[in-house]
C-alpha cells in the first residue's frame, strides 16, 4: 500500500516492481523521496503524500492508519517478528 500511495505516476514507463528472491522481497517504486524529505526523516515518520486522493481513499477504507506511519510500521513489524530489518534506499528516481 505504501508503494501505491507514494509512487510517482507521472512517469508512465516505470511501474511499481516487485521482485522475489531466495533471501528477500524487493519493491522498486517510481519516484524518489519528495524534494526536501530525507530518508532519515521519512523513517522517523515525516511524510509528504505525493498522491493525496489515493491517500485519502486508503485511509477512508481503513487500509492505512494515518499518514507517515508506513515505514515505521514495517520496521516495528520486523522487530516484533524478529526478522531482518528492511533496507530502504533511493536510487536515481526510484525508491527501493
Amino acid at each position: 500500500m505504501n508503494a501505491l500511495v507514494h509512487a510517482d505516476y507521472a512517469n508512465h514507463r516505470s511501474p511499481i516492481q516487485i521482485a522475489i528472491f531466495d533471501d528477500r522481497l524487493e519493491m522498486t517504486n517510481p519516484g524518489a523521496l519528495p524534494f526536501g524529505l530525507s530518508l532519515d526523516s521519512a523513517l522517523s515518520g515525516v511524510s509528504q503524500l505525493r498522491n493525496k486522493v489515493l491517500g485519502r481513499a486508503f485511509r477512508e477504507l481503513k487500509l492505512t492508519e494515518h499518514w507517515g506511519s508506513g515505514l515505521k510500521r514495517m520496521l516495528d513489524s520486523c522487530r516484533h517478528q524478529q526478522i531482518p530489518m528492511p533496507k530502504f534506499e533511493e536510487l536515481d528516481h526510484f525508491f527501493v
